[in-house]
């Protein structure tokens, strides 16, 4: 089921980008529902007789989901600077399938775009599984000019070799811990707790110090075994928890703040290489346009959702910095354990941005 959602106005900061230029548990259709309609750029043997060329985006997330806002004003940015020539259409909720296989697709040239975590990017290019590490990132600053600074080209370069261009770095903020047993305030806390994890051998290994017992499971079967008590817990944003609404079956959240998680745009290498070259230009600097569009957004409803939670019920714990160092102390170790995921060369010009700031 095709899903087109409305523009969102934000004037101003559309501007300014343009001069400078993981999830809803709602039910939605299977993805061969999705209807082809007009020409698509992952499918040239569309009807070729439509005017206009359809693109398709994928999010494992929900309509309201600071993602999907963000889409919309590529959207609207997009049609508009190449005069109506194509249709960008917007596919949340999974419908074109979960992270993973959606990124498959993008790979395999059956999808245009993704917008996803590093994780199912990481199963082809491994070099980005070093965004799971573990206390990372202090900030959501020393995030923006990591993100925006040479380590990023260096992974759009090696997506680039594996046939997935890197358009934007969008982002997903800092992971949280929420449970329906009791406040975390320390590792002990955590210790027995199912714990809802990604496919991510990073993030099952450091639940795993920290004693919980991880549990890989798709997004989209999160908020059903959190409901049916199968896992105690899981680890998201503000913005994912409140989308996913986990806040509905969840009575405790610590902000851990363990992993600061980016969002990927990433489009398929056959989708480019169907576009003129005007226009690959143009869908580049519009999505480039909209990384400082996405933080503004996502910062935003990362307060908002927490304050909603919290009116809802839900119990919010905030680590003082001696707590989280507890945590981190633990964590950073198993760094140097995950060389052979992501690579050391990685790691280490992660690390020498990192010590430039």
């Amino acid at each position: 089921m095709k899903k087109k959602l409305p523009v969102l106005i934000l004037t101003a900061a559309l501007s300014a980008g343009m001069m400078t230029g993981c999830l809803s548990s709602s039910v939605t259709p299977p993805a061969d529902s999705a209807p082809q309609t007009q020409q698509s750029a992952a499918d040239p043997a569309a009807d070729s007789d439509t005017e206009k060329t359809v693109i398709k985006i994928s999010f494992a997330g929900g309509d309201t989901h600071p993602i999907m806002k963000t889409l919309e004003e590529f959207e609207k940015m997009f049609e508009e600077r190449t005069e109506g020539r194509y249709d960008v259409q917007l596919y949340a909720n999974g419908v074109l399938g979960d992270d993973l296989k959606a990124t498959e697709q993008v790979k395999a040239g059956m999808l245009d775009a993704v917008v996803t975590s590093p994780s199912p990017v990481g199963t082809i290019v491994k070099e980005v599984m070093v965004f799971d590490l573990p206390y990372l990132f202090k900030s959501e600053e020393e995030a923006d000019k990591i993100l925006s600074g040479p380590f990023a080209q260096y992974l759009d370069d090696k997506m680039a070799e594996k046939g997935l261009i890197n358009v934007a770095w969008y982002e997903d903020g800092f992971r949280h811990l929420t449970n329906s047993k009791h406040a975390v305030t320390s590792p002990a806390d955590v210790e027995g707790l199912k714990i809802r994890t990604m496919e991510n051998p990073i993030h099952l290994a450091a639940w795993k110090v920290l004693g919980a017992n991880p549990t890989p499971m798709a997004y989209t079967d999160v908020f059903t075994a959190l409901q049916q008590h199968v896992i105690d817990g899981q680890e998201n944003p503000f913005p994912t928890i409140y989308d996913g609404k986990f806040y509905e079956v969840q009575k405790y959240l610590t902000t851990t703040g363990h992993v600061y998680s980016p969002f990927i745009f990433v489009c398929s290498s056959q989708l480019f290489e169907k576009l003129p070259e005007e226009d690959q230009a143009i869908f580049k600097e519009v999505a480039k346009a909209t990384e400082p569009i996405n933080r503004e957004i996502n910062r935003a409803d990362a307060q908002s959702c927490r304050e909603k939670m919290e009116a809802a019920g839900v119990e919010v714990t905030d680590l003082t910095m001696e707590q989280k160092q507890v945590f981190q102390d633990l964590l950073t170790p198993i760094w140097g354990d995950f060389t052979d995921v992501f690579g050391e060369e990685a790691l280490a010009k992660l690390q020498e941005e990192l010590a430039k700031l």
